[in-house]
């Protein structure tokens, strides 16, 4: 009879091998035996050795080009622990830093360049503003950034009106013909342009003249803009001027006023005055002063150009009948920068409508102008005028309107009064006698 087998045909009664234990990296102690111990604590004293003695490097430590910058962070971070402003290197908070990395660079200043007001006299005369600043010839955005400070300043926009006649004498076989000036007012206009730009309004942006407009684009003759010139900036006009090598060249920013019909407004300041019966000529006229910043090259040509003294000179010698061709032929002209004021300008979120021409006749400027007319003023009519206008519709036809210095005596200021009263009744009749038959005619005498 065979001996007995398990289903894989081994016998029953023989030894096995032991069942593998399950894989751990912890060590059995107890069931190992005494020569695995020790090899287990050796491995591990040599291993927290290994681990006190080698340190990861720190920040300091660290080679090439990276060490100086990290002692700077460092620094830094220190330093501002400390209470300092974090500045890296030797600033006032960096006490920590080595001044590898240097000071931050200062706040950016605008170039103040050398400048000169002239006032011209050709003409009604105007005050320009001209420097002949080395630097503005040679830095583009020097020059940009003084164009763009001086575009903020607006012009002064003036109303001239004048009034007058002609007076004929008859001198033997000759008739001389002389004119006589009745009235000469001006009224300075700037105060509209402040007044509409203040509390927080938009000044207008410094920009380049309109392609389709003819000027002077950095030659001798004015045309219009080629295609590749249309998006063009100041700045880069600039910087052609400032790279343009010429002995003669002129850079020109120009301020102009828009907003108001002038046409409409010279027409009725005319019937205004005609309303007191003038009969002579009345000539009104717009100008705007301080309306032109120029720049020169730093030599002695534009030097002379400017110097009235030289001028005068070459008016006298008549040297500028050669002078005069020569420099307008051969300078180079950079008209191509500009400011628009906008008299019935809006402030961003104001809900007040913008001042007309007629808002501002017919606020009180027209009855101030009359009265100066009548007057025959020759000056300026100012607010002042105005505000006794606007004084004078306030208090009525009664006494109010006579201004009268108190003194603090009844009796002087009743005489001062009375005296005052009969000078403003004589000063109206006078006014409307003149209004019946007419003032301001022309005279011939035989």
């Amino acid at each position: 009879m065979s001996e007995p087998t398990d289903i894989k045909g081994r016998d029953p009664k023989a030894p096995r091998k032991p069942f593998p234990q399950r894989y751990t990296d912890e060590p059995d102690i107890a069931g190992s035996s005494s020569s695995a111990v020790p090899l287990l604590d050796h491995y591990e004293d040599n291993a927290r050795a290994d681990d006190d003695d080698e340190e990861l490097p720190g920040y300091d430590d660290l080679g090439g080009d990276y060490g100086g910058v990290a002692q700077a962070v460092n620094g830094a971070g220190a330093a501002a622990a400390a209470g300092g402003d974090g500045n890296v290197g030797g600033g006032a908070g960096g006490a920590g830093g080595d001044g590898d990395i240097d000071d931050a660079p200062p706040g950016f200043e605008d170039y103040r360049p050398v400048v000169k007001k002239i006032r011209t006299k050709l003409g009604m005369g105007d005050t320009l503003l001209v420097s002949h600043d080395k630097h503005l010839n040679t830095d583009g955005e020097a020059l940009y950034r003084w164009l763009l400070q001086e575009s903020r300043n607006p012009p002064r926009p003036e109303i001239h009106i004048q009034g007058s006649h002609s007076v004929s004498k008859r001198n033997g076989d000759k008739t001389e013909t002389s004119t006589v000036t009745d009235f000469n007012l001006k009224i300075n206009l700037r105060y509209r342009l402040e007044k509409a730009y203040s509390n927080g309004g938009i000044l207008p942006p410094l920009k380049t003249v309109h392609p389709t407009k003819k000027t002077s684009r950095g030659g001798r003759w004015k045309t219009v803009a080629a295609d590749l010139e249309e998006a063009r900036t100041v700045r880069s006009w600039a910087d052609q001027y400032c790279e343009d090598k010429s002995t003669l060249k002129e850079f020109i920013m120009k301020k102009s006023c828009v907003g108001w019909d002038l046409e409409w407004l010279e027409s009725n300041i005319e019937a205004v005055i005609r309303a007191t019966n003038y009969r002579g000529c009345i000539d009104v006229d717009f100008p705007v002063f301080e309306s032109r910043v120029e720049v020169f090259p730093a030599n002695r040509i534009s030097f002379m150009r400017k110097n009235e003294w030289w001028r005068w000179f070459f008016y006298v010698t008549f040297l500028w009948t050669f002078s005069w061709p020569y420099l307008w032929c051969f300078t180079k002209r950079y008209h191509v920068a500009e400011t628009v004021w906008n008299y019935v300008y809006v402030r961003p979120g104001s809900r007040v409508p913008p001042t007309t021409e007629a808002d501002w006749l017919n606020l009180g400027w027209g009855e101030a102008i009359k009265r100066a007319a009548k007057a025959r003023r020759k000056g300026k009519v100012t607010r002042h005028d105005l505000e006794e206008v606007l004084n004078r519709a306030a208090a009525g036809s009664q006494g109010e309107m006579v201004r009268t210095p108190k003194t603090g005596n009844p009796t002087v200021d009743s005489a001062l009064g009375f005296i005052a009263g009969v000078g403003a009744i004589a000063n109206d009749m006078r006014l409307s006698t003149s209004e019946i038959i007419g003032w301001g005619a022309d005279e011939s005498w035989e």
